[in-house]
């Protein structure tokens, strides 16, 4: 089987998401190096690993704990998402038994917009090109009013035909899709929707038979865990496959 990333740098304990996350690390990468952290800063030992290594992917596992009962993100998954600036992999302990040989389903992309969408989504097209699986990406369509920054007549129109925003969603999915269509050849096939809903349930729903999810990590300034958007818990939660945050 085709590698998807060169060096993958994965963070291990003696849990079962740690097992799962350097499981799956050992199934898309060439090279895993094992980060093994008893107590101290571990994301910071994490980091600095994948530093020296210059890794493609930093992998962790989350706890089913975490997952299922006490609905957060943990302090090792909170620090990274606060501080990466490499993909990082988050791996639930049953996610280890998802392949990535195409079977199992296509690589699901949450597009928005700006630069976090734009690196998540080179960073499935190389994927999905490397392993030859078949993308989709996909918009939510808040069930709110969210209209283009054209002018008072687009506002007007959001009023007068509430299913607009639809349609504005689809036009520019659409571009977009056809964008990544160019990029990854025609051996990828690539999908797109736009279903309505919030954006965590929306990808949740989309990742049903996906193999990986793939969503844009916003460089904002005094980025941490206690200002992750909700989508993303959510995501983290609930998500039946790893999920792949790109930062911008």
């Amino acid at each position: 089987m085709r590698s998807a990333i060169g060096t993958a740098v994965v963070g291990v304990d003696d849990a079962p998401a740690a097992r799962a996350a350097l499981a799956w690390a050992a199934e898309v990468a060439q090279d895993v190096r094992e980060v093994h952290v008893d107590e101290g800063d571990v994301a910071a030992a994490i980091g600095q690993v994948a530093d020296e290594c210059d890794a493609d992917l930093v992998v962790v596992g989350m706890h089913e704990q975490r997952r299922s009962i006490l609905r957060g993100l943990g302090p090792v998954v909170g620090s990274l998402l606060e501080r990466t600036t490499r993909p990082l992999a988050i791996v639930g302990e049953a996610h280890a038994e998802i392949g990535t040989d195409g079977t199992n389903g296509v690589v699901v992309v949450g597009v928005g917009h700006g630069p976090a969408t734009q690196a998540a989504l080179r960073w499935a097209a190389d994927w999905a090109k490397t392993l030859t699986v078949p993308l989709e990406l996909v918009r939510a369509v808040p069930q709110r009013p969210v209209f283009r920054s054209d002018g008072l007549l687009d506002l007007m129109a959001f009023y007068i035909d509430p299913t607009m925003a639809t349609g504005w969603a689809a036009e520019d999915l659409a571009a977009v899709a056809d964008e990544v269509d160019a990029a990854t050849g025609a051996e990828v096939p690539v999908g797109w929707s736009v279903p309505a809903g919030s954006p965590g349930a929306v990808l949740v729903d989309a990742t049903e038979r996906a193999q990986l999810l793939v969503v844009g990590l916003h460089d904002r300034p005094g980025r941490d865990d206690h200002d992750v958007p909700a989508w993303c818990r959510h995501v983290l939660l609930h998500a039946p496959c790893p999920v792949v945050f790109v930062p911008a």
